[in-house]
């Protein structure tokens, strides 16, 4: 539990699509790390787990050349740690990789791309 809020990493690699499924038939959602210390969270707990520091997150282009937001539709703020050059024509869904010193980057990619995942659950929710 971070700050009021339930995560949980998913080793079972699916399509983004059908990850944010499996966080909603959880009550939850894929996670939105909206700031750096919930990133520095998530890492630790990928970490903890001996989890390959990749995964997606609910980050997505809703139309095409559109913008990234959330998946609860909210605007994607100020904290947008992307890795270099991204992101870029190479699809429409965001997942985040870990490097070796803890640090958080997002890529962007196809949906279809198979990869483990994280959800959020409010609590009460």
């Amino acid at each position: 539990m971070w700050r009021g809020i339930c995560f949980k990493v998913v080793k079972r690699q699916k399509i983004f699509s059908e990850a944010a499924a499996a966080c909603r038939e959880d009550g939850g959602t894929l996670a939105m790390p909206r700031d750096s210390d919930t990133s520095a969270f998530l890492t630790f707990l990928c970490r903890f787990d001996g989890h390959k520091c990749y995964c997606w997150i609910g980050l997505r282009r809703q139309h095409e050349g559109g913008r990234f937001e959330w998946l609860d539709g909210s605007a994607l703020g100020d904290y947008k740690p992307w890795c270099r050059r991204k992101p870029d024509g190479h699809g429409d869904c965001a997942f985040y990789v870990a490097n070796w010193y803890g640090t958080l980057r997002w890529k962007n990619r196809e949906c279809d791309v198979k990869l483990p995942f994280l959800c959020q659950i409010t609590p009460g929710m």
